[in-house]
């Protein structure tokens, strides 16, 4: 038997491999896995911040694989059998007894009165009615789960508050099991119930660890708190996270993550290129050599994304290539712009899919690479209003009416791309 002197061995995740929630890779910078495991080590939630988009919530899978990869050194990932974070669904309505367990007293009522007589026994044990929750199962479960609680900032001012003792504990009650009932209703009723295999009583206790001497709690899951700032959260609740805001990525980074969205839909685009031989494809071919023989581009530089030609075909790497730079510097470029709403990686994500999908996919990639072309050769910046409204699918990067009627082209502008 272990001794309380003794040291555990550290939990904690390895930022080199994570995936998200649609089994893409998941690029985290260091500090943002340093405070992951921060919040392992000191059993506090982790609240994370960052712009729409940016992968908070994608996180949560990151780190459940993550974590189970330090159980299981040597997994494989595997989609659908990556291990899953218990996701809370915060809405303005939510109660924190919502993220602990639901009752449903409906159900009682309708057994108590139309039931018979099995309906009347059952109605008289209220644990036959209770689900533990995302957070109700992993305060409660043996093995250390990650728990996602999106979007706190939507949720009532005081469910933060009301989670205080739940999140510093680990143990939480349940008021609707009454503490005792009279014996010939205890004799009618089952011994154990259970929610999702775990057994329910009034006060809920966290497990113990028995195997060391003396006993003590099992570690509390991680909870892994987003938020958009929509409004400030209470200091009491502040004072018991880690706290982590994911910047914006560099451009490096968000080649890194093209490169591993779009390999798919950039591999069947250059498979068409190298064995169509149509004139769109020869044309596609022509304009990404060129737009990549500028110095800036040349492979090896820290705008090139290296090592693309690993992740696709060889047929026509430099598509890939081009592809992904002028995607880059479009989006960019309209980040720069005045709009109420910048778009993030998540939309950068959706427009580079949308732009590969389907039969037109030759002819968008060749517009995206000409309005890039034409920007750089362009002596000062191009206006953001004729430059994005003559491209393929903006929808997938404005979302507001009034960005929208910005980027409209003014009557006035001459189209900045080749008709």
């Amino acid at each position: 038997m272990s001794h309380a002197n003794e040291p555990e061995s550290l939990t904690e995740i390895d930022g080199a491999e994570l995936y998200g929630r649609e089994g893409q890779r998941y690029m985290a910078e260091p500090e943002q896995v340093a405070a992951a495991n921060a919040a392992l080590y000191l059993e506090m939630p982790l609240l994370l911040t960052g712009e729409p988009g940016c992968g908070k919530t994608h996180f949560a899978w990151a780190v459940a694989w993550g974590l189970h990869r330090q159980r299981v050194p040597r997994a494989v990932y595997q989609l659908e059998s990556a291990p899953q974070p218990l996701v809370c669904q915060v809405r303005s309505d939510s109660r924190a007894r919502d993220l602990l367990y639901s009752y449903d007293a409906v159900r009682r009522f309708g057994d108590a009165q139309h039931g018979g007589d099995a309906g009347r026994i059952r109605a008289a044990d209220a644990r036959q009615y209770i689900e533990l929750g995302g957070l109700g199962r992993a305060l409660m479960d043996t093995t250390r789960q990650v728990v996602l609680l999106d979007e706190i900032d939507k949720a009532p001012r005081d469910l933060p508050n009301d989670l205080l003792n739940e999140l510093d504990v680990g143990d939480f009650e349940i008021p609707e099991i009454p503490s005792a009932l009279p014996d010939d209703v205890m004799r009618q009723l089952p011994t154990v119930v259970e929610s999702h295999g775990i057994a329910l009583a009034r006060h809920m206790r966290r497990p113990l660890q028995r195997e060391v001497s003396p006993p003590r709690r099992l570690p509390k899951p991680l909870v892994i708190i987003t938020s958009n700032v929509e409004r400030q959260l209470p200091d009491a609740f502040l004072r018991r996270c880690v706290f982590f805001h994911i910047e914006f990525p560099s451009r490096e980074r968000l080649t890194q993550i093209l490169r591993d969205h779009l390999c798919d839909t950039l591999s069947r685009l250059q498979r068409d290129v190298g064995t169509g031989g149509s004139a769109t494809g020869n044309e596609l071919r022509v304009i990404a050599q060129r737009f990549m023989q500028t110095p800036s581009r040349a492979p090896g530089n820290g705008n090139a994304p290296a090592n693309l030609q690993r992740s696709t075909p060889a047929d026509d790497p430099e598509i890939a290539r081009a592809f992904i730079e002028a995607l880059l510097d479009l989006f960019l470029r309209l980040r720069e712009l005045a709009l109420t709403k910048r778009p993030a990686t998540a939309e950068l994500i959706a427009w580079g899919k949308a732009l590969l999908a389907g039969r037109a996919a030759m002819a968008q990639a060749m517009t995206l690479i000409r309005a890039a072309q034409a920007m750089a050769d362009a002596k000062a910046p191009p206006d953001g209003a004729t430059l994005f409204a003559q491209l393929p699918h903006v929808g997938c990067l404005i979302k507001l009416r009034e960005d929208w009627e910005r980027l409209r082209p003014r009557a006035s502008s001459s189209p900045l791309l080749p008709a």
